[in-house]
């Protein structure tokens, strides 16, 4: 991602806190696109980490091309707080509606995931992990929630520590790929943990968990997931063309949705479900 910085056109505004001090908030004027709710939840985190005298500053990311759900922005707060300097850097990502995308993917579903992670499995995964002993450096690795709600996540901007993502068409580099899987085969590792140590909760949040792909709108499903094939195969020889269209025709039509919402008889675990190139980050050594 590379982060545009905005026109910094501050308003300067006055609250009072509740030790009677003045906090002084230098808010951009395009700041009104922000949703009140999401603004309340920017003064909560602003409350929690103890700033009595701050400045907000806010900039748009721009994703290239690989998002297309949400308004994606860096955020830092700077200022005072009772033991001395602080500052933060937050990563906000604002969801937006997408008319063009609701007849296949229902966006509201995808960011409820979103948010049902960042809230609450990633806690249960921590303890899981805790209370197993796994060595830090192996453990299934999270980025720290400050705050999310229906209209906004709002995490650590793990950019300022020298993490970065590829860019959607570049070629995937060899450790890129190890690291990646390894990441998602821990995911699905505490997936099945998580229903052997406490199968009521995976039955009551994890099972129930909604597919946002409407796969019941065949005329939209069809033909969405023939152009994904094409575009993949489309530089490969005539014969593997006509075996990956048979399999598409006659199994993978039918079959995926099946596996995808778990009803099937196979083994079950929790999948990603919006694992790409550009949608990873990653630090250099």
């Amino acid at each position: 991602m590379q982060a545009v910085e905005k026109p910094q056109n501050y308003q300067k505004t006055l609250n009072n806190s509740n030790n009677g001090a003045d906090n002084t908030n230098y808010v951009s004027e395009a700041e009104a696109k922000i949703l009140p709710s999401v603004q309340n939840a920017l003064k909560n985190i602003i409350a929690k980490e103890g700033f009595t005298l701050y400045k907000l500053t806010r900039r748009t990311i721009a994703s290239n091309g690989s998002n297309y759900m949400a308004d994606l922005y860096e955020i830092d707060i700077k200022g005072q707080t009772n033991e001395g300097y602080k500052e933060i850097h937050l990563f906000l990502k604002h969801i937006i509606p997408v008319e063009a995308i609701q007849s296949l993917i229902d966006v509201n579903i995808c960011y409820s995931h979103e948010v049902f992670f960042y809230n609450e499995l990633s806690e249960v995964f921590n303890k899981l992990q805790e209370n197993a002993k796994i060595p830090e450096g192996e453990r299934f690795k999270t980025v720290k929630n400050y705050e999310c709600n229906q209209d906004a996540m709002i995490l650590e901007n793990l950019a300022r520590k020298g993490f970065k993502t590829l860019h959607r068409m570049d070629v995937m580099p060899i450790q890129f790929a190890e690291l990646s899987i390894t990441q998602l085969a821990r995911l699905h590792g505490l997936s099945f943990v998580l229903k052997h140590k406490n199968r009521d909760y995976f039955e009551e949040k994890i099972k129930r968990i909604e597919s946002p792909l409407h796969f019941d709108k065949i005329e939209v499903w069809k033909p969405f997931v023939k152009r994904q094939f094409e575009n993949s195969t489309k530089y490969f020889g005539t014969g593997v063309q006509e075996k990956i269209n048979q399999f598409l025709e006659n199994k993978f039509i039918e079959k995926f949705p099946k596996h995808f919402k778990g009803v099937t008889d196979s083994i079950k675990c929790l999948c990603h479900g919006d694992f790409r190139i550009s949608n990873v980050m990653f630090k250099d050594n």
